[in-house]
Protein backbone atom coordinates (compact mmCIF):
# COMPACT_ATOMS: atom_id res chain seq x y z
CA UNK A 1 0.00 0.00 0.00
CA UNK A 2 1.25 3.50 -0.86
CA UNK A 3 2.03 5.72 2.57
CA UNK A 4 -1.02 8.24 2.60
CA UNK A 5 0.08 9.88 5.65
CA UNK A 6 3.22 11.47 7.33
CA UNK A 7 3.98 12.85 10.59
CA UNK A 8 4.30 16.95 11.03
CA UNK A 9 3.95 18.97 14.12
CA UNK A 10 2.98 15.81 16.39
CA UNK A 11 0.07 14.97 14.02
CA UNK A 12 -0.60 12.77 11.09
CA UNK A 13 -1.70 14.36 7.76
CA UNK A 14 -2.44 13.86 4.23
CA UNK A 15 1.01 13.66 2.15
CA UNK A 16 -0.79 14.96 -0.27
CA UNK A 17 -1.36 18.86 1.12
CA UNK A 18 2.46 18.91 2.35
CA UNK A 19 5.93 19.48 0.99
CA UNK A 20 8.38 17.27 1.58
CA UNK A 21 12.55 18.06 2.08
CA UNK A 22 15.18 15.70 0.46
CA UNK A 23 14.98 13.32 3.60
CA UNK A 24 11.28 12.64 2.66
CA UNK A 25 10.00 14.63 5.55
CA UNK A 26 7.11 17.47 5.59
CA UNK A 27 8.52 20.87 5.34
CA UNK A 28 5.42 22.85 5.42
CA UNK A 29 1.82 21.39 5.36
CA UNK A 30 -1.49 23.08 4.35
CA UNK A 31 -4.08 24.09 6.99
CA UNK A 32 -7.12 22.81 7.35
CA UNK A 33 -8.54 25.56 9.90
CA UNK A 34 -9.78 27.25 6.88
CA UNK A 35 -12.12 24.14 5.54
CA UNK A 36 -12.50 22.65 8.47
CA UNK A 37 -15.88 22.50 10.02
CA UNK A 38 -15.02 20.36 12.66
CA UNK A 39 -11.80 22.77 13.79
CA UNK A 40 -12.32 24.14 17.05
CA UNK A 41 -9.10 25.37 18.16
CA UNK A 42 -6.84 21.76 18.22
CA UNK A 43 -6.39 19.17 15.84
CA UNK A 44 -6.38 16.62 18.63
CA UNK A 45 -10.07 17.13 19.13
CA UNK A 46 -10.87 16.47 14.83
CA UNK A 47 -12.49 13.28 14.16
CA UNK A 48 -10.76 13.96 10.32
CA UNK A 49 -7.32 13.59 12.61
CA UNK A 50 -8.44 10.96 14.33
CA UNK A 51 -9.08 9.07 10.63
CA UNK A 52 -5.39 10.11 9.78
CA UNK A 53 -3.91 8.70 12.89
CA UNK A 54 -5.55 5.20 12.48
CA UNK A 55 -4.93 5.06 8.84
CA UNK A 56 -1.27 6.33 10.05
CA UNK A 57 -1.08 3.20 12.37
CA UNK A 58 -1.95 0.62 9.89
CA UNK A 59 0.37 2.16 7.43
CA UNK A 60 2.96 1.76 10.21
CA UNK A 61 2.40 -1.83 10.55
CA UNK A 62 2.14 -2.43 7.04
CA UNK A 63 5.72 -0.90 6.80
CA UNK A 64 6.76 -3.24 9.74
CA UNK A 65 5.06 -6.43 8.18
CA UNK A 66 2.80 -6.74 10.97
CA UNK A 67 -0.16 -6.21 8.65
CA UNK A 68 -1.62 -9.01 6.74
CA UNK A 69 -5.20 -8.76 4.57
CA UNK A 70 -6.50 -12.22 4.20
CA UNK A 71 -8.47 -12.92 1.07
CA UNK A 72 -11.19 -14.81 2.65
CA UNK A 73 -13.15 -14.54 6.08
CA UNK A 74 -13.41 -18.02 9.02
CA UNK A 75 -17.05 -19.48 8.11
CA UNK A 76 -16.11 -19.10 4.14
CA UNK A 77 -15.95 -21.35 1.47
CA UNK A 78 -12.35 -22.49 -0.60
CA UNK A 79 -12.17 -24.36 -2.93
CA UNK A 80 -9.09 -26.64 -3.09
CA UNK A 81 -8.08 -29.06 -5.72
CA UNK A 82 -4.74 -31.49 -5.88
CA UNK A 83 -0.90 -30.18 -5.92
CA UNK A 84 0.29 -31.27 -9.69
CA UNK A 85 2.22 -33.89 -7.55
CA UNK A 86 -0.52 -35.85 -6.13
CA UNK A 87 -3.27 -35.04 -9.07
CA UNK A 88 -0.20 -37.64 -11.05
CA UNK A 89 0.42 -39.67 -8.13
CA UNK A 90 -3.37 -39.85 -8.06
CA UNK A 91 -3.78 -40.91 -11.52
CA UNK A 92 -0.84 -42.97 -11.14
CA UNK A 93 -1.88 -44.60 -8.76
CA UNK A 94 -5.72 -45.31 -9.90
CA UNK A 95 -7.17 -42.63 -8.02
CA UNK A 96 -8.64 -40.61 -10.38
CA UNK A 97 -11.45 -39.30 -9.26
CA UNK A 98 -9.51 -37.77 -6.47
CA UNK A 99 -8.97 -35.32 -8.75
CA UNK A 100 -11.51 -32.69 -8.62
CA UNK A 101 -12.68 -29.99 -6.51
CA UNK A 102 -13.71 -30.23 -2.91
CA UNK A 103 -15.52 -27.16 -1.01
CA UNK A 104 -14.08 -26.68 2.22
CA UNK A 105 -15.07 -24.27 4.73
CA UNK A 106 -12.56 -22.27 6.61
CA UNK A 107 -12.17 -23.07 10.42
CA UNK A 108 -9.26 -20.96 11.62
CA UNK A 109 -6.14 -19.48 10.41
CA UNK A 110 -2.61 -20.00 11.61
CA UNK A 111 -0.20 -18.17 11.40
CA UNK A 112 4.00 -18.88 10.63
CA UNK A 113 7.02 -16.99 10.71
CA UNK A 114 6.75 -16.75 6.68
CA UNK A 115 3.20 -17.99 5.73
CA UNK A 116 -0.31 -18.40 7.30
CA UNK A 117 -2.44 -21.83 7.13
CA UNK A 118 -6.10 -22.12 6.45
CA UNK A 119 -7.59 -25.02 8.30
CA UNK A 120 -11.05 -26.43 7.24
CA UNK A 121 -13.63 -27.47 9.75
CA UNK A 122 -13.63 -31.25 9.23
CA UNK A 123 -10.00 -31.01 8.83
CA UNK A 124 -9.78 -32.20 5.51
CA UNK A 125 -7.21 -30.19 4.31
CA UNK A 126 -4.87 -27.54 5.72
CA UNK A 127 -4.02 -24.58 3.00
CA UNK A 128 -1.07 -22.34 2.76
CA UNK A 129 -1.32 -18.98 2.14
CA UNK A 130 0.95 -18.95 -0.81
CA UNK A 131 -0.79 -21.74 -2.89
CA UNK A 132 -3.74 -19.75 -2.94
CA UNK A 133 -4.70 -19.35 -7.13
CA UNK A 134 -2.64 -22.77 -7.38
CA UNK A 135 -4.09 -25.04 -5.04
CA UNK A 136 -7.13 -23.13 -3.57
CA UNK A 137 -9.54 -20.16 -4.52
CA UNK A 138 -13.09 -18.58 -3.40
CA UNK A 139 -14.27 -19.16 -6.56
CA UNK A 140 -15.53 -22.95 -7.77
CA UNK A 141 -14.80 -21.48 -11.22
CA UNK A 142 -11.19 -20.41 -10.83
CA UNK A 143 -10.39 -24.12 -9.00
CA UNK A 144 -12.51 -25.85 -12.08
CA UNK A 145 -10.68 -23.91 -14.43
CA UNK A 146 -6.75 -24.57 -12.52
CA UNK A 147 -8.03 -28.56 -12.47
CA UNK A 148 -8.57 -28.35 -16.42
CA UNK A 149 -5.28 -26.67 -16.96
CA UNK A 150 -3.74 -29.51 -15.09
CA UNK A 151 -5.75 -32.55 -16.92
CA UNK A 152 -4.48 -31.02 -20.37
CA UNK A 153 -1.03 -30.41 -19.40
CA UNK A 154 -0.86 -34.05 -17.68
CA UNK A 155 -2.23 -35.57 -21.13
Amino acid sequence: MERLTTEYIGYHVPIATCSMNRLGEADDCSDCKETCEQYAGACSTCPIQKAFSKLAEYEDLEEQGRLLRLPCNIGEPIFVIPSVVNYKLNVLNGFEKNNRVYEQIVCNVVFTKNDYLLNTCDGFCNVRGKGYGETWFLCREEAEAALQEMQEGAE
